[in-house]
């Protein structure tokens, strides 16, 4: 990575101010990815850059580690706002399973103030043409979209625990939003970021990703994955008794003993999931009570909440109505079902022209038919739990969470295909033996 993005990564940490050369470095070619994540009006674009912190005369010793630097070009005082809002959002956000801020610096001047001449440019307010910058750690692995564009392409599909293990962590962040009275309001694959199996540490070590135990979880569960990590150690199973000689061996045994019931107390997971971009969230209770509140909404969503995981109430909000947090909740259906099948269940009837406010409203979702393969039916029933179109009737994301983590207790059956139905299927059947 160049040392000019390196530098620029430094002043960060510094909350430097000196606009003009913000802006100059931020513009060299040095890109690593692009992609549209918040739009802050018209044209709202945001830069990612993956980035090192690099040693100082101040600082010899940094943590190499690659870090995420975003970039908004925030050219009127509402970008600015939404900017802010969405730092003070995740400020306010600690959790596992929630994207964390690092560091964060507003350079007044940016990318609109260069373009006239600085920060004197004829007629700009103070507010006008700002950079504001965000420090993330660097998931390098990529979203859940990407990891299911992955699989779909080599022509598999996520087993049913990964599929529970990812869905299990996204809800726990969600619910935590909720607690501090905060809805995400856009929540997708693309708004996941993932570690996959190979880089969720290694099984000797613990990822920030494993679980805790929790009251009711099944002790044959954590003991499996325990035993399994013990033997690839060469340890004996957590119910083990360790034959050491005394007295030597005495403090060992009592310190292997304490490792073995950590390690029962926590289950690996194969992936590790992270909710991101939280410029879309939103107080998680809001009343409405007259039309032009209502119509601001309804604007404030179709800019900010994707469509095809957008819940009903937020297509047509009632001029006398609350929205809450289950708006979440909804999101959340649609994102498992495209876990499940490769996109969201409204994105059918946005291919084939129909009116999508229509096929949400109406909530027809397109369950796969034989022989197509299916998941299980309890991974179908949380599916129909949240896509419910009276929001009362939706779980909360915590009771959702709790229900997510029964069904991953059952061990589920993976994905499996459709047994055909009707004459010609018998026939067919008939024929083979």
């Amino acid at each position: 990575m160049s040392s000019v993005v390196e530098s620029l990564i430094s002043r960060v940490l510094e909350l430097a101010r000196d606009t003009r050369q913000c802006e100059t470095r931020s513009h060299q070619p040095l890109l690593v990815l692009r992609y549209r994540a918040l739009q802050l009006g018209e044209g709202g674009y945001a830069f990612v850059y993956l980035v090192r912190e690099v040693p100082t005369a101040q600082q010899p010793l940094v943590d190499d580690a690659p870090l995420a630097l975003k970039r908004i070009n925030a050219a009127s005082g509402d970008r600015l706002q939404q900017a802010k809002r969405e730092i003070a959002t995740m400020r306010a956000l600690s959790h596992p399973n929630c994207l964390p801020l690092l560091d964060h610096a507003v350079c007044a001047g940016g990318a609109g103030a260069a373009a006239s001449g600085g920060a004197g440019g004829g007629g700009r307010t103070p507010h006008e043409g700002c950079t504001v910058l965000l420090l993330f750690p660097a998931f390098e692995d990529g979203t859940l979209f990407d990891e299911l564009q992955r699989l779909a392409a080599a022509r598999q599909r996520l087993a049913t625990q990964d599929v529970l293990d990812v869905f299990e962590q996204v809800c726990a962040g969600v619910a935590h939003m909720h607690s501090r009275r905060i809805a995400h309001r856009d929540i997708k694959p693309h708004n996941i970021l993932v570690v996959r199996p190979e880089n969720n540490v290694l099984r000797s070590t613990t990822s920030v990703f494993d679980e805790e135990d929790h009251a009711g979880a099944s002790e044959d569960d954590d003991d499996g994955m325990a035993d399994a990590d013990a033997a690839e150690r060469g340890e004996p199973p957590s119910g083990a008794q360790l034959q050491l000689a005394p007295p030597q061996g005495r403090q060992q045994q009592q310190q292997q003993q304490q490792q073995q019931q950590h390690r029962k107390r926590r289950r690996r997971r194969r992936f590790g999931a992270v909710l991101m971009d939280f410029g879309s969230a939103r107080p998680a209770e809001v009343r409405v009570t007259n039309r032009v509140d209502a119509l601001a909404l309804q604007e404030d969503a179709e800019a900010h909440c994707t469509a095809t995981y957008r819940a009903p109430e937020l297509f047509d909000v009632g001029t006398h109505s609350t929205l809450d947090a289950r708006v979440d909740v909804w999101s959340l259906g649609c994102t498992l079902f495209h876990m499940l099948y490769g996109a969201s269940p409204f994105q059918e009837a946005l291919d084939r022209g129909a009116s999508l406010p229509l096929a949400v409203m109406n909530c027809r979702i397109p369950w796969p038919k034989p022989p197509a393969p299916r998941y299980p039916q309890e991974l179908h029933d949380l599916i129909t739990l949240c896509l419910n179109p009276d929001p009362e009737r939706r779980p909360t994301a915590e009771a959702l969470l709790q229900r997510v983590r029964a069904a991953r207790r059952r061990r589920l059956p993976n994905a499996a295909p459709q047994a055909a139905a009707g004459p010609a299927a018998a026939a067919a059947a008939a024929r083979r033996r």
